[in-house]
Protein backbone atom coordinates (compact mmCIF):
# COMPACT_ATOMS: atom_id res chain seq x y z
CA UNK A 1 0.00 0.00 0.00
CA UNK A 2 2.65 2.72 1.08
CA UNK A 3 4.72 1.62 -2.40
CA UNK A 4 1.68 2.16 -4.81
CA UNK A 5 1.07 5.68 -2.52
CA UNK A 6 4.08 6.63 -3.44
CA UNK A 7 3.82 6.06 -7.01
CA UNK A 8 0.95 8.03 -7.41
CA UNK A 9 2.50 10.75 -5.99
CA UNK A 10 5.31 10.51 -8.23
CA UNK A 11 3.30 10.17 -10.93
CA UNK A 12 1.23 13.02 -9.98
CA UNK A 13 4.59 15.32 -9.59
CA UNK A 14 5.41 13.84 -12.96
CA UNK A 15 2.01 14.88 -14.50
CA UNK A 16 1.94 18.62 -13.25
CA UNK A 17 5.66 19.25 -14.59
CA UNK A 18 4.33 18.87 -17.52
CA UNK A 19 2.41 22.46 -17.83
CA UNK A 20 3.02 24.74 -20.49
CA UNK A 21 5.43 27.08 -20.80
CA UNK A 22 4.19 30.67 -19.65
CA UNK A 23 4.17 31.80 -23.22
CA UNK A 24 0.96 29.28 -23.78
CA UNK A 25 -0.79 33.05 -22.05
CA UNK A 26 0.37 34.66 -25.42
CA UNK A 27 -0.49 32.28 -28.28
CA UNK A 28 -2.12 34.37 -30.97
CA UNK A 29 -5.45 31.92 -30.12
CA UNK A 30 -5.44 32.67 -26.94
CA UNK A 31 -7.51 35.46 -25.18
CA UNK A 32 -8.26 36.64 -21.57
CA UNK A 33 -11.77 35.47 -20.18
CA UNK A 34 -13.66 38.23 -18.42
CA UNK A 35 -13.74 37.87 -14.90
CA UNK A 36 -15.20 35.16 -12.54
CA UNK A 37 -18.26 33.85 -14.53
CA UNK A 38 -19.84 33.49 -10.71
CA UNK A 39 -19.20 35.51 -8.11
CA UNK A 40 -18.53 34.23 -4.69
CA UNK A 41 -18.61 37.81 -3.12
CA UNK A 42 -21.48 37.14 -0.89
CA UNK A 43 -21.23 33.67 -0.89
CA UNK A 44 -21.04 32.57 2.61
CA UNK A 45 -18.68 29.23 3.97
CA UNK A 46 -20.35 26.16 3.37
CA UNK A 47 -22.90 28.04 0.81
CA UNK A 48 -22.92 27.55 -2.93
CA UNK A 49 -23.45 29.69 -6.30
CA UNK A 50 -25.30 28.38 -8.86
CA UNK A 51 -25.57 28.87 -12.85
CA UNK A 52 -28.19 26.76 -14.81
CA UNK A 53 -28.47 26.62 -18.54
CA UNK A 54 -29.36 24.42 -21.58
CA UNK A 55 -26.53 22.37 -20.76
CA UNK A 56 -26.88 21.70 -17.03
CA UNK A 57 -26.16 23.38 -13.96
CA UNK A 58 -22.83 24.58 -12.09
CA UNK A 59 -22.78 24.69 -8.79
CA UNK A 60 -19.92 26.49 -7.01
CA UNK A 61 -18.92 25.33 -3.12
CA UNK A 62 -17.25 27.76 -0.75
CA UNK A 63 -15.44 25.72 1.46
CA UNK A 64 -13.34 28.47 3.29
CA UNK A 65 -11.68 31.47 2.39
CA UNK A 66 -10.62 30.88 -1.28
CA UNK A 67 -11.46 27.31 -1.13
CA UNK A 68 -13.93 26.38 -3.86
CA UNK A 69 -15.11 23.22 -5.81
CA UNK A 70 -17.25 22.74 -8.11
CA UNK A 71 -19.72 20.31 -8.86
CA UNK A 72 -20.94 20.14 -12.77
CA UNK A 73 -24.41 18.63 -14.21
CA UNK A 74 -23.96 18.43 -17.97
CA UNK A 75 -26.73 16.84 -20.72
CA UNK A 76 -25.48 14.69 -22.71
CA UNK A 77 -24.12 15.89 -26.55
CA UNK A 78 -22.91 19.48 -25.12
CA UNK A 79 -19.24 20.64 -24.47
CA UNK A 80 -17.20 22.66 -21.39
CA UNK A 81 -14.16 24.78 -21.14
CA UNK A 82 -12.80 25.23 -24.03
CA UNK A 83 -10.09 27.22 -21.63
CA UNK A 84 -6.87 26.69 -19.78
CA UNK A 85 -5.69 28.35 -16.40
CA UNK A 86 -2.27 28.84 -14.87
CA UNK A 87 -2.87 26.26 -12.36
CA UNK A 88 -3.25 22.71 -12.36
CA UNK A 89 -6.73 21.61 -12.55
CA UNK A 90 -8.31 17.90 -10.54
CA UNK A 91 -11.62 16.16 -11.85
CA UNK A 92 -13.46 13.43 -10.66
CA UNK A 93 -16.28 11.58 -12.98
CA UNK A 94 -19.21 10.80 -11.09
CA UNK A 95 -21.22 9.58 -13.54
CA UNK A 96 -21.48 9.51 -17.31
CA UNK A 97 -18.99 8.51 -20.13
CA UNK A 98 -16.80 12.03 -21.36
CA UNK A 99 -14.46 12.86 -23.80
CA UNK A 100 -11.79 15.02 -23.12
CA UNK A 101 -9.74 16.82 -25.53
CA UNK A 102 -5.94 18.53 -24.79
CA UNK A 103 -3.60 20.95 -26.35
CA UNK A 104 -0.15 19.52 -25.76
CA UNK A 105 1.40 23.03 -25.11
CA UNK A 106 4.88 22.04 -26.06
CA UNK A 107 4.02 20.11 -29.08
CA UNK A 108 0.62 21.04 -30.38
CA UNK A 109 -0.64 17.97 -30.68
CA UNK A 110 -4.13 17.02 -29.81
CA UNK A 111 -4.92 14.11 -27.19
CA UNK A 112 -8.25 13.02 -27.26
CA UNK A 113 -9.18 10.66 -24.19
CA UNK A 114 -12.24 9.64 -22.47
CA UNK A 115 -13.53 8.73 -18.97
CA UNK A 116 -16.22 7.26 -16.94
CA UNK A 117 -17.36 6.73 -13.37
CA UNK A 118 -14.92 7.21 -10.58
CA UNK A 119 -12.12 8.44 -12.81
CA UNK A 120 -9.85 10.70 -12.06
CA UNK A 121 -8.02 13.66 -14.29
CA UNK A 122 -5.14 15.91 -13.76
CA UNK A 123 -5.21 18.47 -16.61
CA UNK A 124 -1.33 20.43 -16.30
CA UNK A 125 -1.26 24.40 -15.91
CA UNK A 126 -1.60 25.90 -19.55
CA UNK A 127 -2.92 23.24 -21.01
CA UNK A 128 -5.77 23.97 -23.26
CA UNK A 129 -8.71 21.71 -23.01
CA UNK A 130 -12.46 20.61 -23.75
CA UNK A 131 -14.77 18.42 -22.07
CA UNK A 132 -17.35 16.69 -24.86
CA UNK A 133 -19.97 14.98 -22.70
CA UNK A 134 -21.71 11.42 -24.05
CA UNK A 135 -23.63 11.15 -21.43
CA UNK A 136 -25.36 12.74 -19.13
CA UNK A 137 -22.62 13.46 -16.55
CA UNK A 138 -21.71 14.61 -12.98
CA UNK A 139 -18.32 15.64 -12.88
CA UNK A 140 -16.33 17.29 -9.61
CA UNK A 141 -13.71 19.82 -9.82
CA UNK A 142 -10.94 21.79 -8.41
CA UNK A 143 -7.43 23.53 -8.64
CA UNK A 144 -4.12 23.95 -6.69
CA UNK A 145 -3.77 27.42 -7.17
CA UNK A 146 -6.48 30.93 -7.24
CA UNK A 147 -8.72 30.52 -10.80
CA UNK A 148 -7.35 32.28 -13.49
CA UNK A 149 -9.02 31.39 -17.05
CA UNK A 150 -7.97 31.96 -20.87
CA UNK A 151 -9.99 31.11 -23.84
CA UNK A 152 -8.27 28.65 -25.58
CA UNK A 153 -10.23 29.98 -29.32
CA UNK A 154 -10.27 26.86 -31.69
CA UNK A 155 -12.16 25.32 -28.50
CA UNK A 156 -14.05 28.20 -27.21
CA UNK A 157 -15.58 28.87 -30.38
CA UNK A 158 -17.11 25.31 -31.03
CA UNK A 159 -18.62 25.56 -27.45
CA UNK A 160 -20.31 28.96 -28.20
CA UNK A 161 -21.61 27.87 -32.12
CA UNK A 162 -23.35 25.48 -29.90
CA UNK A 163 -22.25 22.43 -32.69
CA UNK A 164 -23.01 18.87 -32.04
CA UNK A 165 -20.53 16.56 -30.92
CA UNK A 166 -21.30 14.75 -34.71
CA UNK A 167 -20.25 17.84 -36.29
CA UNK A 168 -16.32 17.62 -34.88
CA UNK A 169 -16.14 13.58 -34.86
CA UNK A 170 -12.83 12.75 -35.55
CA UNK A 171 -11.69 16.23 -36.16
CA UNK A 172 -8.19 16.94 -35.17
CA UNK A 173 -7.44 20.18 -33.39
CA UNK A 174 -3.56 20.12 -33.07
CA UNK A 175 -2.05 23.60 -33.89
CA UNK A 176 0.90 25.10 -35.17
CA UNK A 177 3.18 26.32 -32.24
CA UNK A 178 4.23 30.21 -32.93
CA UNK A 179 7.96 30.39 -33.05
CA UNK A 180 10.33 30.54 -30.12
CA UNK A 181 11.16 34.32 -29.16
CA UNK A 182 13.97 35.33 -30.78
CA UNK A 183 13.89 32.43 -33.04
CA UNK A 184 15.91 30.41 -31.30
CA UNK A 185 15.25 26.43 -31.81
CA UNK A 186 12.44 25.40 -29.41
CA UNK A 187 13.91 22.68 -27.19
CA UNK A 188 11.14 22.14 -25.11
CA UNK A 189 8.99 19.92 -27.13
CA UNK A 190 7.96 16.39 -26.06
CA UNK A 191 8.43 13.52 -28.69
CA UNK A 192 6.87 10.03 -28.24
CA UNK A 193 10.63 8.59 -27.03
CA UNK A 194 10.84 10.76 -24.61
CA UNK A 195 11.27 9.02 -21.06
CA UNK A 196 10.00 11.81 -19.08
CA UNK A 197 6.77 13.06 -22.05
CA UNK A 198 3.22 12.43 -22.00
CA UNK A 199 3.67 9.19 -23.52
CA UNK A 200 5.95 7.68 -20.74
CA UNK A 201 3.11 8.53 -18.35
CA UNK A 202 0.01 7.52 -20.50
CA UNK A 203 -1.83 4.29 -19.16
CA UNK A 204 0.73 3.25 -16.35
CA UNK A 205 -0.99 4.07 -13.23
CA UNK A 206 -3.82 3.21 -12.14
CA UNK A 207 -5.25 1.31 -15.11
CA UNK A 208 -5.26 4.41 -17.25
CA UNK A 209 -7.07 4.30 -20.54
CA UNK A 210 -4.54 4.77 -23.64
CA UNK A 211 -5.35 8.00 -25.46
CA UNK A 212 -6.47 7.83 -29.16
CA UNK A 213 -3.99 10.81 -30.20
CA UNK A 214 -0.26 11.69 -29.10
CA UNK A 215 0.44 11.70 -25.39
CA UNK A 216 -1.77 11.65 -22.38
CA UNK A 217 -1.25 13.47 -19.08
CA UNK A 218 -4.23 11.93 -17.22
CA UNK A 219 -4.45 9.37 -14.06
CA UNK A 220 -7.83 7.65 -13.83
CA UNK A 221 -9.55 5.20 -11.48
Amino acid sequence: MESLHRTVASTLAQIKSLAGPKGVLSWPNVAQASGASMDMAAISEGQAASFLDDRGAIYKFKLADNVYVNMYYTKAGFRRSGDLHDCNQYDVVLRGRTRLRMIDPHTGREVVQEYGPNDFIVIPARTPHMFEFLEDNCLLEWWDAPFRAWYYQPYRTVIEQGLALRDTEGRDFSTRLPPPAGGGRRTTELSETTATGPTALRGEVLGGRRATGRGGWCMVG
